[in-house]
């Protein structure tokens, strides 16, 4: 096991990791539970970057909503490099862009927050 850091953020590396991200930075597992560009990011979980050092992947350690829409503690979430999220599965009922999504649903959005796909 080694250590690395992120924007500043400890890392802990336990090996070689495989995924199936961009040709993204990939973390094997944050060290404490940490805030990376607002977004509430989960210790011991899989946590990627891309090479510009945005955040790609990341679970969640507390409830937060993330442009509008509430996720609960323990969601991953997928962000394209702008930011805005690309793939999350909702934690509750919810109402998006008048269409209602069943607690669950795979949510698959554009880079402008438009829902292009559920499942």
């Amino acid at each position: 096991m080694r250590k690395m850091k992120i924007l500043g953020v400890r890392l802990l590396v336990l090996g070689l990791c495989l995924c199936l991200f961009s040709s993204g930075v990939m973390a094997e597992e944050l060290e404490k539970n940490t805030v990376i560009q607002g977004i509430k990011c989960a210790k011991g979980n899989h946590t990627s970057f891309y090479k510009s050092e945005k955040l790609e992947f990341a679970r969640l350690f507390q409830d937060q909503e993330v442009q509008g829409i509430k996720f609960s503690k323990g969601t991953y979430l997928i962000f394209y490099k702008s930011g805005k999220i690309r793939i999350a599965h909702l934690s509750q009922n919810q109402n998006i862009e008048g269409v209602e999504y069943k607690q669950r649903t795979g949510v698959f959005f554009d880079e402008k927050g438009k829902v292009t796909e559920s499942y």
